[in-house]
């Protein structure tokens, strides 16, 4: 919209990939394997509404050659000059629960550089060995928890950090977000189920799937609006993780799995 199509048309610099809605998974995909394949050295990933400052390039590169770091990403503020550390990630067992290394507080205060489990696609830079080594990232997972899954699966191979000299700016909410559609849930629900059984394995699974069944989904019925759907919603997400059949890619197949939309 807003002339970007005439625009891109005219740039002899730019490769320009069109594909239909694969949720942000599926560009993500395409992508980094389209960068793979062309051959470059370094893959940035960055959200369509992301933008980074003029020198975070430049301070990546520098913290790269000085630490050897194969795998790396700016500090991510938002428009209102506050750093969105939520997208900064430490991962714990059980249940890959998340944590922060910094505070929203701390910018003026933190190390040039820290060491990360995970982080949000916004604005991490990889070396093509790196995507040699732990592949693509999923398509399958359409959206939310993607960028979790793959940068993970980077950092348990290769060392991971941020450098908050690089800084991004990000205009999306983040916290700020309150009402969450229920199909955006289900992919939550869902890849955050289907990466416990992949990192964690069958046991600390079944436990969480037991819990959902004897306790989370009981506490549902304490909701007021969409229960079933919600109740729906937990189930086939416990079903395609439980089979690590990621068959629903689209919202409009989200909505109809969780009785939404039209059968």
């Amino acid at each position: 919209t807003g002339g970007t199509k005439e625009w891109l048309a005219e740039q002899t610099d730019l490769t320009v990939v069109n594909q239909r809605n694969t949720g942000g998974a599926g560009g993500f995909y395409t992508g980094v394997k389209t960068a793979y394949e062309k051959g470059h050295d370094w893959i940035w990933c960055m959200d369509d509404d992301a933008m980074p400052e003029e020198s975070a390039f430049e301070a990546l590169m520098d913290a790269a050659d000085r630490h050897d770091l194969p795998a790396l990403c700016p500090l991510i503020v938002g428009k209102d000059d506050v750093t969105q550390h939520w997208h900064h990630k430490r991962i714990q067992s059980p249940g890959l629960r998340e944590s922060f290394p910094i505070e929203c507080d701390q910018r003026d205060q933190l190390p040039e550089m820290v060491p990360l489990d995970a982080n949000a696609f916004v604005g991490p830079l990889f070396h093509r060995d790196v995507v040699e080594a732990v592949g693509l990232p999923l398509a399958s997972m359409f959206i939310w928890g993607d960028d979790v899954e793959y940068t993970y699966r980077v950092s348990r191979e290769f060392p991971f950090a941020l450098i908050p000299e690089a800084r991004i700016i990000h205009s999306d909410l983040g916290q700020q977000k309150t009402d969450v559609a229920l199909w955006k849930m289900f992919f939550g629900e869902r890849n955050h189920l289907f990466m416990v059984k992949k990192f964690e394995g069958r046991l600390p699974f079944y436990v969480y799937a037991l819990a959902t069944l004897l306790l989370r989904i009981p506490r549902v019925f304490l909701t007021v609006e969409n229960r079933w759907v919600r109740v729906r919603l937990m189930l086939k997400a416990l079903m395609e993780a439980a089979s690590e059949n990621l068959e629903t890619q689209s919202k409009e197949a989200a909505e109809r799995v969780i009785g939404l939309g039209t059968a």
